[in-house]
């Protein structure tokens, strides 16, 4: 388990080969599989950028993990139809 340096996320490596993602408030809010020989996991700097350390010792994968949201606008003023793959909501009265 590592935490980022802003402390906005948590990562946790399973036993399974599995990256998990939580918010710092113990919400999953992501995961990827990264495999049986991952034994290690730190992060620096950057909460985006995981070290994955294996587990013969002489090499590491450097990964960027990116989060996607679900952004609901269901009654927002919309162009196309509502049950498209992308929605753009339009908002003319917006100062």
């Amino acid at each position: 388990m590592d935490v980022t340096p802003s402390g906005k996320r948590i990562y946790v490596l399973t036993h399974q080969g599995r990256l998990l993602v939580y918010s710092v408030a113990g919400q999953l809010i992501g995961g990827m599989d990264v495999g049986p020989d991952v034994e290690g996991i730190s992060t620096m700097r950057r909460d985006d950028i995981v070290f994955l350390r294996n587990r013969n010792g002489n090499s590491i994968q450097i990964v960027t993990v990116d989060l996607i949201q679900d952004i609901h606008g269901s009654g927002s003023p919309s162009i196309g139809a509502q049950k498209a793959p992308v929605v753009v909501a339009v908002f003319s009265d917006f100062e």
